[in-house]
């Protein structure tokens, strides 16, 4: 079985038919969409802001990745929305004094010159005519579904190989030292593993 079929029951219970970072493009898909591309949307989706579906997610599958570490913090808990979004918020998006690890892409592909990467992200999307509003475009969520709008096979496993691929374990570990929930650090694990398992399955 393929890394990617573990997910299936999750992905079709956390409805994952529409984008949600960037428009659908028109591109001619080599073959149909398979379930890594789908793998990349659902994980996507779960990276988000969490929302009461995420909660009811974790409370109701038991197929979880991680052998169930997501959610060693108690699914019962009625605050655990309110939980995941302060961790969340915490993690990704604001904290005294900065965020560290940085959640950027290219903070870690260049971390001389992260501002570099960070364009030629910015010019990618533009040849591509994606359009993402919501801050910077090299976090790691934008980035799983704008792979997942890559037509062609060969230019995805190359956008992934380049973009997303290679900082993934350090930043789970650096991750997993500040994290006060199992979660995060979990499903980047799972991200991780399923980029190694497809990326290198394809490579071989």
């Amino acid at each position: 079985k393929s890394f990617s079929r573990k997910y299936k029951k999750m992905r079709e219970s956390f409805e994952t038919s529409s984008n949600q970072f960037l428009p659908r493009q028109n591109e001619v898909f080599s073959k149909p969409l398979d379930e890594f591309v789908e793998s990349l949307v659902f994980f996507a989706r779960v990276l988000s802001p969490p929302t009461q579906a995420l909660v009811d997610l974790l409370r109701n599958d038991p197929g979880l990745p991680g052998n169930g570490s997501w959610i060693l913090f108690y699914p019962e808990d009625p605050e655990l929305l309110k939980k995941l979004q302060q961790e969340h918020t915490r993690l990704f998006v604001s904290a005294y004094p900065e965020l560290n690890p940085s959640p950027f892409a290219s903070s870690h592909l260049n971390p001389k010159h992260p501002q570099q990467t960070l364009q030629e992200i910015e010019a990618l999307f533009q040849i591509r005519g994606w359009s993402y509003e919501g801050g910077r475009c090299d976090r790691l969520e934008v980035l799983l579904e704008a792979g997942s709008q890559i037509g062609n096979e060969a230019e995805r496993r190359e956008f992934l190989n380049r973009y997303c691929r290679p900082w993934l374990d350090d930043f789970v570990e650096q991750l997993a030292s500040r994290a006060s929930l199992p979660f995060y650090p979990g499903l980047l694990g799972a991200i991780g593993e399923l980029l190694e398992s497809e990326l290198a399955e394809e490579e071989g």
